[in-house]
């Protein structure tokens, strides 16, 4: 008899446990109508570095007045730290919002490594903090499409491609209600490494091994772009890396691939696959469209040769830390590495024209004729670094005195 009444206490207690956990399953399931129609995020945005030949990174610096740095007026920014010396330019990120009803969010992001160097709309009292956004559905904004600023010495601007996106919430800061945006957009200096080394041969042979043990690389494209033609390929992609195993790589012959039939079809063809990879990552057909506009320019026509590949989320989310409160139920977060390689041809040509005996004017136009743009600096501090200790200062200082000599550089 005792043993049945102490079957029954315990009977009693297991029913009473499992009620009250299907109590607070109930009582939980009540809060997630928030959820269930809470804000969706998409972000995309890009890391851009620097390597010689061999394969080591480069430290380079942004022209403020290029073409890339030529932000919008209206966009804030810190100069100082935007004209820094650093391994990575994070170009360009911008995050969507999505919601069938008017929200207020809060967004927090860190640069692992690196500075927030511009951004829009403002922060709050905090840096890298955006306090109090609205959204706003498109099917709720009336007339605030026309309260989107445009500077009117930039009215073509790259930046402004992010907006075509229309399914996308309207973003107002709650503080400064003339500060509307359909996105939120930051830009930042520092380190980025995303396990991917590119190495490049003076026979033209690309190639391209992946180091990280924690994160494989699905997308990987090898590109070379001249005025004459534009050679690519999508290369297989990385794995995470075996510890226990040599660096897995992959090559690419530059010289023994035939350009396709134009150089139009050509950038066209590679446009779409990495349309269609942007997609495969997370991105709405819109979104990489509207990512790919903004950067057509600089990635396909710029002259030179460069890897891009997708970085996985689990490592944007280490070195970009991002907060939205509350947490939205999708968080979606795409970035394209490109990889920007000299070819030991540039820094030869660059170390005869950095040599102290060279005539200035001679100097000036091989520079010139080697189209680097933004990457210029980084390629004559690698030239004088190489060339020895007791000759660096001569070499540097020949370089920078003909590069003030070419006009031409810096606007691109």
């Amino acid at each position: 008899m005792r043993i049945t009444l102490m079957n029954r206490r315990r009977w009693s207690l297991c029913c009473a446990a499992f009620l009250l956990g299907m109590s607070w399953l109930l009582f939980a399931g009540g809060s997630r109508p928030e959820t269930e129609k809470g804000v969706r995020a998409h972000e995309w945005g890009t890391f851009t570095t620097l390597h010689a030949s061999n394969g080591s990174g480069l430290a380079w610096y942004q022209h403020a007045g290029g073409r890339v740095s030529a932000l919008p007026g209206f966009v804030r920014g810190n100069i100082f730290a935007k004209m820094s010396t650093t391994t990575a330019r994070m170009e360009t990120p911008v995050i969507y919002f999505y919601t069938d009803e008017r929200k207020t969010v809060d967004v927090k992001v860190d640069y692992k490594g690196g500075t927030v160097t511009e951004w829009f709309p403002g922060f709050g009292k905090k840096r890298n903090h955006w306090n109090q956004l609205e959204l706003i559905p498109p099917t709720e904004a009336g007339g605030l499409s026309k309260a989107i600023p445009v500077d009117p010495a930039k009215p073509d601007n790259h930046y402004y491609e992010a907006r075509a996106v229309p399914e996308a919430a309207f973003v107002r800061r709650a503080e400064a209600p003339e500060e509307v945006e359909k996105f939120i957009f930051y830009r930042g200096a520092g380190s980025y490494s995303s396990g991917l080394t590119p190495y490049l041969n003076r026979n033209g042979k690309l190639i391209v091994k992946h180091y990280n043990v924690d994160h494989g690389v699905k997308h990987v494209w090898a590109l070379q772009s001249s005025p004459e033609a534009i050679i690519w390929k999508k290369l297989p992609g990385f794995a995470p890396r075996d510890r226990d195993a040599d660096p897995v790589a992959e090559e690419f012959q530059f010289n023994q691939h035939e350009a396709r039939a134009s150089r139009e079809a050509s950038i066209e063809e590679l446009k779409h696959s990495m349309a269609s990879a942007l997609i495969d990552a997370g991105l709405t057909s819109a979104e990489a469209k509207a990512m790919i506009a903004t950067w057509d320019e600089q990635w396909y026509e710029e002259p030179g040769q460069r890897v891009f590949s997708i970085a996985p989320q689990g490592l944007i989310d280490e070195i970009l830390p991002l907060e939205i409160s509350p947490k939205p139920t999708e968080l979606t977060r795409v970035f394209v590495h490109r990889a920007e390689i000299l070819s030991p041809e540039t820094m030869h040509n660059l170390e005869m024209a950095m040599a102290p005996e060279t005539d200035g004017k001679d100097a000036s136009e091989t520079i010139a004729k080697e189209q680097l743009g933004r990457f210029v600096r980084g390629a004559i501090d690698k030239v004088a670094s190489d060339v020895g200790f007791r000759t660096r200062m001569a070499y540097q200082q020949r370089g920078m005195a003909a590069l003030k000599k070419v006009t031409t550089v810096a606007a691109r």
